[in-house]
């Protein structure tokens, strides 16, 4: 079982995506991965046959009937519930019943969280035992829990799987392989290249950086040679000219000495006098070789990371203090129990927990009563409206052109070209966080409340972003379900957990393993319960 893609081109608005690209997704699930704009989802549409490329093909099992493509959000209940077919099969109610699907959510679909229909979504597509299965961006929006629930069924799956996420903890807990698209340089008339590796998306992610600072430091080793062979040629070239120069001079020669000069003019007209030129041949030989070599070598330039601008600490030490105790939060309706819970300037708190748990609710309490001058805070939603990205865009072309330049540099830097945002009317979500992440840096702000910051951002800009907030010198505190981005950005843990109208905060740093009271779950099947393990 397997998808094979041979010498695929395709080009879009006379721009080519790709270039007689070859790759192969075998029996597994294999991550997607690459910057927005590398052709990710240009990809999955060719493979599925939504487009038609320009040529070559893509062939392999299971491309027509058999492929599943799960979207990332439906309007109405998948037909799953409603199936003939599929409802008198015993195992989808299995699924269904690992899952935790309840019986009453096709009624009540509108009601439902968007992990619960995520369940859905991807219920239905296994229900149609694919032989391929795309995902695209399954891990959006929902919980460790429920992301723990799906990757369960997922490792089930044992056909030809294609997963999109920005959630790298989930990617490598599933995926064996991973293709890496990698966008061709800029004013290149070249599409984007794929890079397959048999390894989970961060071991694939470091050994192609490890080959490509092998072959930047081959390039650099090869450029040194080239320099170095040229010129001894060139020495070679005169050196052999002099030789030849004297040697073939008859001004030193006695004039009654024809013999000598009859070899002289013989070695002229005949060009045998070449010892001179050998040395010189050779390296020539050695030079176009290794010049060869080095215009063989594609290396990507160096994209620094991180921020740039660094934002700044406040002076006090302290900037919120929660006494341990009971708070009411989101308007009285659930009732927090924490110990003494601090933000101090320079604090890179995470906050995690299962969706509806108060995560939101607490930062929103604490941003109503903390004394902050407002040009010091920064929060970004989990969700940006058209008028937020619209905004954002504004506030760009507003800006003068040295403080325009240090926002793109910044949006550069988490993985953007900044020529797409000088150019649309539009931003993307993931664009619109990148630039408003810029807009919070150039004007120097100390504390940044990120809710969900990696919804929308491809796995290459979630390390990016990643490290952006460890350059930044004030105070972070983070919502998120990314295990990888909350170990790779966190020092302490906020980790929240419910139980009816009352929550309870636990606080950590990050490397220790708490000791977890098992809760009680949803009503499931028939009025059952299931207590499993948070």
């Amino acid at each position: 079982m397997f998808i094979l893609v041979q010498n695929l081109s395709f080009s879009y608005d006379s721009r080519p995506v790709f270039s007689k690209l070859s790759l192969t997704f075998a029996r597994g699930w294999t991550a997607l991965i690459g910057p927005n704009g590398s052709g990710k989802s240009t990809l999955l549409k060719l493979i599925t046959g939504e487009l038609v490329p320009d040529s070559g093909a893509v062939s392999g099992t299971g491309l027509s009937s058999k492929a599943q493509v799960c979207p990332q959000d439906m309007e109405a209940a998948p037909d799953c519930f409603s199936d003939p077919d599929i409802l008198n099969d015993p195992a989808f109610f299995s699924m269904a019943s690992r899952l935790e699907i309840g019986d009453d959510w096709a009624e009540r679909w509108g009601t439902l969280s968007g992990g619960e229909k995520k369940r859905c979504i991807i219920a239905d597509a296994l229900s149609r035992k694919p032989d391929v299965l795309i995902l695209d961006e399954p891990a959006n929006h929902i919980d460790g829990y429920t992301i723990a629930l799906l990757y369960s069924e997922l490792s089930r799956f044992s056909g030809v799987g294609i997963i999109v996420s920005h959630n790298m903890d989930f990617l490598n807990k599933l995926c064996t392989a991973a293709v890496i698209l990698e966008p061709a340089p800029a004013g290149s008339n070249e599409g984007s290249r794929a890079v397959l590796i048999a390894a989970n998306p961060a071991a694939a992610l470091d050994a192609l950086e490890q080959d490509e600072n092998f072959q930047r430091e081959r390039k650099q080793d090869l450029a040194a040679l080239v320099k170095t062979v040229s010129r001894a040629q060139r020495d070679a070239v005169r050196v052999a000219e002099q030789e030849k120069k004297t040697r073939m001079s008859k001004s030193r020669l006695d004039k009654h000495d024809s013999d000598t000069r009859g070899k002289i003019n013989k070695a002229r007209l005949t060009g045998k006098d070449r010892t001179g030129g050998k040395k010189a041949a050779a390296l020539e030989s050695v030079l176009m070789q290794k010049r060869s070599e080095l215009e063989s070598i594609r290396v990507k330039g160096l994209r620094k990371t991180g921020a740039g601008l660094s934002g700044q600490k406040l002076e006090r030490p302290v900037l919120y203090a929660l006494p341990a105790g009971e708070t009411g939060i989101a308007g009285n309706m659930m009732l927090l129990h924490h110990p003494a819970l601090e933000i101090r300037h320079d604090a890179r708190i995470v906050v995690s927990g299962d969706n509806g748990c108060g995560k939101t609710s607490l930062v929103e309490y604490m941003l109503s009563v903390i004394n902050l001058p407002s040009h010091a805070l920064w929060y970004l939603h989990q969700e940006l409206s058209r008028e937020d990205r619209d905004g954002a865009l504004k506030k760009l072309q507003d800006l003068n052109n040295k403080e325009r330049g240090a926002a793109l540099s910044v949006v550069y830097r988490l993985g953007s070209e900044p020529e797409a945002l000088l150019t649309t009317r539009s931003l993307s979500p993931g664009e619109a966080r990148k630039l408003l992440f810029a807009l919070a840096m150039l004007r120097g702000v100390s504390f940044i409340v990120l809710d969900e910051p990696t919804n929308h951002l491809d796995a290459l800009a979630v390390a990016a972003f990643a490290d952006a907030i460890n350059d930044f010198s004030g105070a972070a505190l983070i919502v998120t379900h990314d295990r990888f981005f909350a170990e790779k950005t966190g020092k302490t843990e906020w980790r929240i957990r419910r139980d009816g109208r009352n929550a309870y905060v636990e606080t950590m740093e990050f490397g220790e393993m708490p000791e977890r009271a098992p809760l009680e779950r949803r009503v499931l099947r028939n009025g059952e319960k299931t207590v499993k393990e948070y």
